[in-house]
């Protein structure tokens, strides 16, 4: 609900992987179309909760071919 964020998006699964690759798409929703970004940020985390260290232990993500594509 930050005013200074103009798009935002996730993807939520609590399926484990059994260690195949998985490709998958996140759509961002956008709060402002007027605006442009000066940066962009991109959060990447094995748990729902690592971004503030509090993740579940044995949590494991690898992370291959990432593209993020901005028009």
């Amino acid at each position: 609900d930050d005013p200074s964020v103009i798009a935002y998006g996730e993807l939520e699964t609590g399926e484990s992987t059994g260690g195949q690759y998985e490709e998958f798409t996140i759509d961002l929703e956008y709060n402002d179309l007027d605006r442009k970004p000066a940066y962009v940020l991109v959060v990447v985390t094995a748990s729902k909760y690592a971004d503030y260290f509090t993740g579940g232990n044995g949590s494991t993500m690898y992370i291959d071919e990432f593209e993020f594509l901005f028009e």
